[in-house]
């Protein structure tokens, strides 16, 4: 396991550091890459010209497409904003031209969150052909209205691991928190990912075959096969560790 720190003090992290840390990660020979990270690019932002925005989702897409000719299996979350990613006009609203999810690299893996009712979370993106599978994300269960806030249920949401800090705002140790997106999902699936690695033998698949191991096993909840909010469906371990 390593990790590779792309974000500075303020948060920020520009696509040059993400692409370099996942062609370091490939180079280092890893098995997965697990990307909680993200962002929305607007191709009419006044501020950039477009070619340099489609140049920046060019080297992200690049960066992924370099790790996975390496044979790294490449997991990133869905987002957050509850909105339909297949919709680029739409989801830029007032605003005109594109609005894009990056990265949103066909030959990753991109995870919706579900709820524990096995439900498309109230926060999670989705969007036919820009989500591959469910996993456990956490909500605030079924009575809990985003627009009020009323009916929350805070034992809906995924336990995580979080930092322990003392006083001085320094890490002394590590404890449980409850939390929700899918940043709690795609880790879920990255993990079946490197079970599922493990149990063929390292270098024994591809990353397009661990791929379609973690679909062809998952759970069909909604429309049969595939749909926008689940792609092909719930992760499941039991049903992706018995196929061959």
């Amino acid at each position: 396991m390593a990790s590779y720190r792309v974000f500075g003090p303020t948060g920020g992290a520009a696509t040059s550091h993400i692409a370099e840390a996942l062609m370091t990660a490939a180079d280092d020979n890893v098995d997965v890459v697990n990307m909680l990270l993200g962002g929305y690019d607007w191709f009419q932002d006044p501020e950039y010209a477009t070619k340099d925005i489609v140049a920046d989702v060019q080297l992200f897409n690049r960066a992924i497409q370099y790790a996975i000719k390496k044979g790294v299996t490449v997991v990133g979350s869905a987002g957050n904003n509850g909105v339909d990613l297949s919709s680029p006009g739409k989801f830029s609203g007032d605003d005109t031209g594109a609005t894009h999810r990056s990265p949103s690299s066909q030959t990753m893996i991109r995870v919706s969150a579900g709820g524990a009712l096995k439900n498309l979370a109230f926060y999670s993106n989705y969007g036919v052909g820009k989500i591959d599978i469910m996993a456990p994300g956490g909500d605030l269960g079924p009575n809990y209205d985003p627009s009020t806030g009323l009916g929350r249920v805070n034992s809906y949401l995924a336990l995580s691991t979080v930092p322990v800090l003392n006083a001085n705002k320094e890490v002394t140790g590590h404890g449980y928190g409850y939390k929700g997106g899918t940043s709690m999902a795609a880790p879920k699936t990255a993990a079946l990912a490197g079970v599922v690695i493990a149990k063929h033998g390292k270098d024994k698949l591809t990353p397009a075959q661990v791929k379609a191991i973690i679909q062809n096993s998952a759970e069909d909840l909604f429309k049969p096969g595939y749909d926008e909010q689940t792609g092909h469906g719930l992760i499941n371990a039991v049903n992706a560790l018995k196929l061959k």
